[in-house]
């Protein structure tokens, strides 16, 4: 069946070197079907709600 997820993505930058990025995937945290084949093992359903934070340095040349 069809459906609609709710991901966002927000970076922010601190002075020239550091960068913070905050990834959000399923924000609803709706669960549906990826698909009901036996093939590897039955029914599979989406991850639920997914948040990731990612900090970067970058070091100077």
């Amino acid at each position: 069946s069809p459906h609609t997820t709710f991901d966002l993505a927000v970076t922010r930058s601190f002075g020239e070197k550091w960068t913070v990025r905050v990834t959000g995937l399923n924000l609803a945290n709706h669960r549906y079907m990826l698909d009901n084949s036996n093939t590897f093992g039955g029914t599979h359903f989406a991850n639920p709600r997914e948040v990731a934070v990612q900090v970067k340095y970058r070091f100077g040349y």
